[in-house]
């Protein structure tokens, strides 16, 4: 055997193993590899299941937050379920602008899917979609079922216009024309906006902004007409004998009695630093605000003798009463700046849905009924009386385009308890009072309707 032979064979056992070595090692890398991609594939699959749960935990984070934000926009507290859910919605009333929450509306504002048939809204000062065929012969539920598809979960100050009631200026008329539709606002709402500190205290509905509110509109009333209606409404409701003493038609006695409640109603306002200051800034926001920094006081009346003024500071658009809230669709003079503008029933339509209507008069006058003429009783009032009225209202009268009511010359000032020699006699005095007429209506009607806003 040679030496070449015998080098073989000596390196031929290590050289196996080497090689066996190797293929084994082949092999286990072989067996490695499938179990690493596994593992990244469930280390991928964790990551993205572990991503969709974040994600849509996110998503559902911002729809409650969204749906947090309209319950505190758009939500009335009347509704027990809602508060029941939300333990801490009391503590946020005062920031809402709420006293206390008070059972005006039936349920919660409902949020349906976009109909998308009606439509809502008006372009410029158009004057909306007339309420026409698809309403008529539709039950109030229908009519309501089908706003608020249209309107998709809208609401006053949420993409509807905010209302500003003015005491005695047509506004529970308003508040049921839309109530009636499905469609709170005004006293069927929580107020949107801040209020004006000085007038904290008031009924929320009644209560002025403390700033100028966006999208917002108001009515305005003749002053001497809106004081008429607040004396009968008055005592109609918290003084029913002197209301049931009064005579239809004109009665000196009348006027006896409204001057009388006139001059204790604004007695206060004639002494309040601070009504005199809002006289001097004319009104306006900057100016008021400026004038309850430096004063103390308050105004010296309840909501229904405060000035217009106050709250029509804080509206962007106003209707003057007497020439806007015609039942048909229409225009009527602007009482701010120069030409014309839809009037009320148009702007509902337009702004706030089409099937709106202002039928109905809520605190309506029986028609069966005269009324007492209590225009007649101003002009032969007492001076100091007339004089004072006009102090506290002339910015009411001048700025909204009313003619002020004047004493005649050498009028004699015989005091607020005058007798009624002082006014004019009757021509005709009607042998019945009130009391007399209501007694002899049919069983359930009335003299005078007062009834709160159908929310």
């Amino acid at each position: 055997m040679s030496s070449e032979e015998r080098a073989q064979l000596l390196a031929s056992p290590d050289d196996d193993a080497e090689t066996a070595s190797a293929t084994g090692d082949v092999d286990a890398s072989s067996a490695r590899a499938p179990r690493s991609r596994w593992r990244t594939v469930a280390v991928v699959a964790s990551s993205l299941v572990v991503f969709s749960f974040v994600t849509l935990a996110a998503a559902r984070s911002r729809v409650r937050a969204k749906e947090r934000r309209f319950d505190l926009d758009c939500h009335t507290p009347a509704d027990a379920k809602y508060v029941g859910e939300h333990p801490g919605y009391y503590e946020t009333l005062p920031r809402l602008g709420l006293a206390a929450p008070t059972p005006r509306k039936a349920g919660p504002f409902e949020i349906g899917p976009n109909g998308g048939d009606l439509r809502v809204g008006g372009d410029g000062d158009g004057a909306g979609t007339t309420a026409g065929a698809v309403y008529a012969g539709m039950s109030t539920e229908e009519v309501k079922r089908l706003v608020h598809q249209s309107l998709s979960g809208k609401c006053e100050g949420v993409g509807l216009p905010v209302f500003l009631h003015v005491p005695k200026s047509g506004g529970t008329a308003i508040e049921t024309a839309l109530g009636q539709i499905g469609i709170s606002v005004g006293y069927c709402h929580k107020r949107p906006f801040e209020f004006r500190e000085k007038f904290v205290g008031y009924e929320a509905w009644h209560t002025p902004p403390k700033g100028r509110v966006a999208n917002s509109w108001a009515i305005v009333r003749d002053p001497y007409a809106r004081a008429q209606s607040e004396f009968l409404w008055r005592t109609n409701w918290l003084e029913p004998e002197t209301f049931a003493s009064l005579r239809p038609g004109y009665d000196p006695e009348n006027c006896v009695k409204f001057q009388k409640h006139i001059a204790s109603s604004i007695e206060n306002a004639q002494k309040s630093d601070l009504q005199r200051c809002y006289q001097e800034k004319k009104y306006s926001v900057e100016g008021m605000d400026a004038c309850d920094e430096k004063i103390e006081g308050d105004m010296g009346v309840t909501s229904h003798w405060m000035p217009q003024s106050v709250m029509l500071a804080g509206a962007e658009r106003v209707f003057r009463f007497e020439e806007c809230m015609s039942p048909e669709e229409g225009r009527c003079p602007r009482p701010r700046g120069k030409g014309d503008q839809m009037n009320v029933v148009s702007f509902l339509r337009a702004k706030y849905h089409p099937a709106a209507a202002l039928t109905e008069h809520a605190n309506d006058w029986n028609p069966a009924v005269e009324k007492p003429n209590l225009s007649a009783c101003w002009k032969h009032m007492d001076p100091s009386v007339l004089n004072t009225f006009n102090d506290i209202y002339r910015h009411d009268i001048l700025a909204f385009g009313y003619d002020m009511i004047v004493p005649p010359p050498r009028a004699a000032e015989t005091g607020v308890d005058a007798r009624a020699s002082r006014f004019p006699p009757a021509t005709a005095l009607n042998p019945k009072t009130l009391g007399d007429v209501q007694r002899d209506l049919p069983e359930g009607e009335h003299v005078q309707a007062n009834a709160g806003p159908q929310c």
